[in-house]
């Protein structure tokens, strides 16, 4: 009973959506500054790579200028492969994809931090501490709609190539995806925190019109009571 009484509370959702996406965020965070260490070569590509991460890294976070940079680093010979679209779209990049991790990451430590704002305005029932939370997780959510978009294209358009060339540009997409199943989830999790959301909206609005009225009722009362007070007073006057 208590169990099914947390999965139909919006309010014990929206902590549990909180804690779970700080979590992700932590988990996607460093992903997203190991990737960014890939391509400014900090971390140097191994000998070898099997599944296709060989040409994932060639293809996506490999910067050559920068690796060049590197004393002493020779690049393994996995690395001379060519992207099999031409002209390669800017959305698909090496750049562009660094320039994804460095905005992921930007987005994830606020995601974090407003996962903590969220369970303070949870428990306090105040509206605008849900906001922070709610827009950085929508943003999140069709970013990574979009971006997965773009590799999906690319596997289109390389169909005919055989399932080698696909199943890089398939490892970005679903990493970019969030392997599906986390983006799913980070769906549920915005619904909820919606939920509770609106439900605080509604309740404070109850709150303040119920206030309201009380207000004016007591205004009436006060009213009607000084009204009292000198009709008694005007009667004693002319009484005497």
């Amino acid at each position: 009973m208590v169990f099914r009484q947390c999965f139909c509370d919006p309010y014990k959702l929206t902590y549990v959506s909180a804690i779970f996406t700080a979590i992700e965020a932590v988990a996607f965070g460093v992903l997203n500054i190991v990737l960014i260490c890939m391509h400014n070569c900090t971390i140097h590509p191994p000998d070898e790579l099997n599944l296709s991460f060989d040409w994932f890294w060639a293809w996506y976070f490999y910067d050559p200028v920068k690796c060049d940079e590197q004393e002493g680093f020779t690049p393994p010979g996995w690395l001379n492969v060519t992207y099999p679209i031409e002209p390669r779209p800017r959305v698909t990049s090496v750049q562009a994809n660094y320039e994804y991790q460095i905005t992921y990451l930007i987005l994830h430590f606020l995601w974090f931090c407003s996962a903590f704002v969220l369970i303070y305005g949870n428990g306090r029932k105040l509206w605008q501490y849900y906001i922070p939370w709610l827009t950085i997780s929508l943003t999140l959510i069709i970013m990574d709609l979009v971006l997965s978009s773009f590799y999906i294209a690319d596997m289109v358009t390389v169909s005919h190539q055989g399932w080698g060339y696909r199943s890089a540009m398939f490892w970005i997409m679903a990493m970019y995806w969030r392997i599906f199943i986390f983006w799913i989830i980070n769906l549920n999790k915005f619904a909820s925190a919606c939920n509770a959301f609106f439900k605080t909206i509604h309740k404070r609005r109850k709150q303040s019109r119920v206030a309201n009225e009380q207000r004016r009722a007591h205004e009436v009362e006060m009213a009607q009571a000084v009204k009292t007070a000198k009709e008694e007073a005007h009667a004693q006057y002319r009484n005497h």
